[in-house]
């Protein structure tokens, strides 16, 4: 049977009693189903989990006693940061699910001309913690050890250039191909900007420039937000990551 899988953010180690209460609370007894006896896995950023029992289960508490420490490696050499515009919400729940199962380290949502929350406000206010959760459990599901960051959205026009070694916009225009330009690179930080299935404007692409994105594609068709999300990650890992 296989143990389910729980971030938590209590400090963890061999022999120790975890008390789980509010949203864990909530996740292990009334959507993983658990009672006492049951196993766990507990992880809270660290390079380790740990095999947990179930030893009582109440009303608001779960207790539970780390039995294991089991090291984790499942997170990649190089550190990637996806600048990813809001988009609709099935498509942008499906690209931090992906982003975040192929090893994103951060994500930073941005807003650009075309895309589809223009107020910067409502975004950050009903949107963030949505993400977050989504991202959380992305980890959780995959075994991941660390829970890449998402951060408050910016507009594109706004933003301040990331600190990576290599920064890179996805343009379906442009006469650079991005597997070309990863050949011989060697970088510990790479940073992708994915725009809107409507694409990013003049304007938006005159602002990555200025961050200090180049301009690459992935290929001859116009793909969906989380398509070239996926397809970006992967092409990442495959010439720089895990995947090589």
């Amino acid at each position: 049977m296989r143990i389910p899988r729980v971030h938590c953010r209590q400090p963890l180690q061999p022999d120790a009693v975890i008390e789980l209460d509010g949203r864990l609370h909530h996740y292990v007894v009334h959507v993983l189903r658990l009672t006492s006896g049951r196993r766990l896995r507990l992880f809270n950023d660290e390079a380790c989990e740990y095999l947990c029992r179930i030893d009582a289960v109440d009303r608001r508490i779960v207790r539970v006693v780390c039995e294991e420490a089991c090291e984790i490696l499942s997170e990649p050499d190089i550190r990637i940061e996806l600048f990813l515009c809001c988009a609709k919400s099935s498509s942008m729940d499906l690209s931090l699910q992906k982003a975040t199962e192929l090893g994103v380290a951060a994500v930073h949502p941005v807003i650009t001309e075309y895309a589809a929350h223009r107020r910067r406000e409502a975004v950050a206010e009903k949107k963030s913690a949505h993400w977050r959760s989504v991202v959380r459990g992305a980890a959780e599901q995959c075994g991941r050890a660390l829970i890449p960051s998402v951060r408050v959205p910016v507009e594109l026009q706004e933003m301040k250039a990331p600190s990576a070694d290599a920064l890179f916009v996805l343009h379906p225009g442009s006469e650079h191909s991005f597997v070309t330009r990863l050949r011989g690179l060697c970088c510990a930080t790479i940073a992708v900007l994915i725009g809107p299935e409507g694409g990013l404007s003049e304007a938006d692409l005159v602002q990555a420039e200025r961050c200090g994105f180049t301009a690459v594609h992935i290929g001859p068709r116009l793909l969906r937000v989380e398509t070239a999300v996926t397809a970006t990650m992967c092409i990442i890992q495959t010439r720089l990551g895990d995947c090589r």
